[in-house]
């Protein structure tokens, strides 16, 4: 090694560690820009994901608009028209969901309302005769409000609801609880800067997916221009394998929610529960969403339910629910998502698992491929490993290569090839590996007999 050479390491050594020292210094604040950094490349970050997932579908449209045309017109129109109609067939699904569920859902709070008004002065009754047990509370009503519990027919709903809006805005000068009008304002200023950003993001993913062949060859120009050929080639085969995990992971999880949907419409038709087809449906599109998605399914479905068959069959149907998801998540959830992602059902429970405990509901939606990718590249890496060590005469258990052993299905194929074209190809393999050999031993001498005359040079 040169000594510029030697000054530039030392000298990159020393800044790194530099900067080490002073990010352990100023930890809270180097967390607070990293914060601030995260929140600003945000809607960067989404629009890779949207990006993402709307290429999952659009991959597979462009292999069926006119693959092998060689029109000008077609093949311009091919990208535009495939991110299109992929964002159509996302919206459509969107639709057909809120269509099947959101009228089922205002029939049935019009129906509690109606049941509610029809017993209202039951409700009321059972209500002040509540509320009397609990003395500051009554006095409380009596005094802000002028509800008198004792005669609930004398009671001015209008006023009191007067009385009660006037207090919640601070409209009466007294302004107890004005500050929930401030955190509503703050609500809806929060909801309508991440609608804003969610579009912003939506608009960057459709450019990004517009040139994203333009876009993989400049960030592969960068990659290969600051790193070394070896670390860049090991980044961008972990990508690869990350890409194709979480492309399959998403198709599988689609898929899961489309079997679980259609498990709760048969399980609620065979049983007689109301709202099949919209339970069923709403159970399935929750399910796209983990551990929330599933509690969210079975209060609304039990709601549903209890509108229109009353509450033993609302508790039978949260014990179907109960059953049918836990039967989804032990048996049907590792099967289908754990073989899209090669990934044994074991350690897909084991992933959603540490999870849930390490990232809550984010930690399981990426801890099923984040874990399959991790899978993937330590069985590769193993693989690599054993056959050097076999390579070199190491014993090790017989078991160990029997994965490695089994053909695939192409060589397979090959079988039914005549016998007198086996001997020549497992021949010229052979020469083809002793030639992979004698390179690397000619190399692997060099090294050394370069190190041996720089030792020489440094005893004289």
């Amino acid at each position: 090694m040169d000594r510029k050479e030697l000054d530039r390491v030392i000298l990159k050594t020393i800044l790194l560690l530099v900067i080490a020292v002073l990010i352990i210094m100023h930890f809270d604040a180097a967390m607070q820009g990293l914060v601030v950094l995260i929140g600003f490349m945000s809607p960067i970050f989404l629009g890779f994901a949207i990006a993402f997932v709307i290429n999952i579908i659009m991959v597979r449209l462009e292999k069926i608009y006119f693959p092998k045309a060689k029109n000008a017109f077609l093949v311009k129109s091919r990208r535009p028209v495939c991110i299109f109609l992929s964002l159509l067939i996302i919206l459509l699904v969107i639709a057909c969901v809120c269509i099947i569920v959101i009228p089922e859902l205002i029939g049935a709070f019009t129906l509690l309302s109606h049941e509610l008004s029809s017993s209202s002065d039951s409700i009321i009754s059972k209500t002040a005769e509540f509320i009397s047990r609990i003395p500051p509370l009554e006095e409380w009503l009596s005094t802000n409000l002028g509800i008198d519990l004792k005669n609930t027919e004398s009671i001015n709903w209008e006023q009191s609801a007067t009385k009660l809006l006037a207090m919640i805005f601070g409209s009466d000068g007294s302004g107890k609880l004005g500050t929930i009008m401030d955190s509503s304002i703050s609500i809806v200023s929060n909801i309508g800067g991440k609608v804003v950003r969610f579009f912003i993001a939506l608009v960057f993913g459709i450019y990004a997916l517009a040139s994203k062949e333009k876009l993989g060859r400049q960030i592969k120009r960068l990659v290969y221009a600051y790193l070394r050929p070896k670390l860049a080639d090991r980044i961008y085969h972990i990508c690869g394998v990350a890409n194709e995990t979480f492309s399959n992971f998403i198709v599988g999880q689609c898929t899961e929610a489309v079997i679980l949907g259609l498990l709760c419409s048969l399980g609620m038709t065979i049983f007689r529960f109301p709202y099949a087809p919209m339970i069923g449906t709403l159970v399935g599109a929750t399910a796209l969403i983990p551990v929330i998605g599933a509690y969210i399914g079975a209060i609304v479905g039990a709601f549903m339910v209890f509108t229109q068959g009353g509450p033993i069959q609302a508790l039978l149907f949260v014990v179907f629910i109960i059953v049918l998801q836990q039967l989804e998540g032990n048996l049907i959830y590792p099967k289908v998502v754990g073989s899209s992602v090669g990934l044994p059902g074991i350690w897909v429970l084991a992933a959603v698992t540490i999870g849930a405990s390490l990232n809550g509901v984010f930690g399981m939606l990426i801890g099923v491929p984040l874990a399959a990718t991790i899978y993937r590249l330590i069985g590769e890496d193993s693989r690599k490993r054993l056959r050097k060590k076999n390579e070199k005469g190491i014993p090790l258990p017989t078991n160990l290569n029997e994965p490695e052993e089994t053909t695939p299905p192409e060589e397979e194929e090959t079988n039914d090839t005549p016998d007198t074209k086996q001997p020549e190809q497992d021949h010229s393999e052979k020469s083809d590996n002793a030639d992979h050999l004698d390179t690397i031993n000619q190399a692997f001498d060099e090294i050394v007999s370069a190190l041996h005359q720089e030792d020489d040079s440094e005893q004289e």
